[in-house]
C-alpha cells in the first residue's frame, strides 16, 4: 500500500514539476480590468483556454513548449490574434479595446 502511495505522489509531482503556464493580465484600453474574457491557445488540435477573474488575471496550464496560435475573445469586442511561443512558465499582459466587433453579412 505504501508502495502504490509513492508511486502515485512521484507521478502527480513530476506532472506538476513539468507542467508549463501562460499567465497575464487583460485591460480595457480604459486601463479597468476585463472580466469574463476568454484567452484560446491553440497547437495543431490541441486547445487550452481559461477566462478572466473580475481582476482581468487568467492562468493555463499547457502540457508541453511550443508555438501556440493565441486569442483573445470578448463578446462586443473585436477579438486579438497572434502567434505567441511559449518556453517553460510565460507572464504576458494583453490590453484590449473597446470596439464594436464588424456586423456579419447575410
Amino acid at each position: 500500500m505504501t508502495q502504490k502511495f509513492l508511486l502515485l505522489f512521484a507521478l502527480a509531482f513530476s506532472l506538476l514539476v513539468s507542467a508549463q503556464s501562460f499567465e497575464g493580465i487583460i485591460t480595457t484600453s480604459a486601463n479597468q480590468p476585463s472580466g469574463d474574457t476568454e484567452i484560446l491557445l491553440t497547437k495543431e488540435s490541441a486547445k487550452f483556454s481559461a477566462i478572466t477573474d473580475e481582476k482581468g488575471k487568467f492562468i493555463i496550464l499547457l502540457k508541453e513548449d511550443g508555438n501556440y496560435k493565441l486569442e483573445i475573445i470578448k463578446e462586443g469586442i473585436v477579438t486579438t490574434t497572434e502567434n505567441t511561443t511559449v518556453k517553460g512558465n510565460l507572464l504576458k499582459n494583453f490590453e484590449i479595446k473597446e470596439e464594436a466587433a464588424p456586423a456579419e453579412q447575410k
